[in-house]
């Protein structure tokens, strides 16, 4: 569990140059985030590496793929 800045002990943030994909399963620039659907806020929130400030994605409900036809050779092999 991380603790919460306080006047005495402000939040430091070190350059992040990778973050998880809870959608794909991969370790991608922040900046990758904002093309994602489901990602939303901005890159500080996405360099936190706190899904739940950034990340709307729910697994085994959300789509992981989006915009192929539903006849392609891509949509049967997910």
């Amino acid at each position: 569990m991380l603790n919460e800045p306080t006047p005495e002990w402000p939040e430091v943030r070190l350059p992040v140059d990778q973050v998880r994909c809870r959608r794909t399963e991969r370790w991608v620039p922040p900046a990758e985030h904002a093309r994602c659907p489901y990602c939303f806020g901005r890159e500080t929130d996405v360099e936190s590496g706190r899904h739940e400030r950034f990340c709307d994605f729910v697994p085994g409900r959300d789509p992981l793929h989006f915009g192929f036809p539903p006849d392609g050779a891509r949509e049967c092999s997910g």
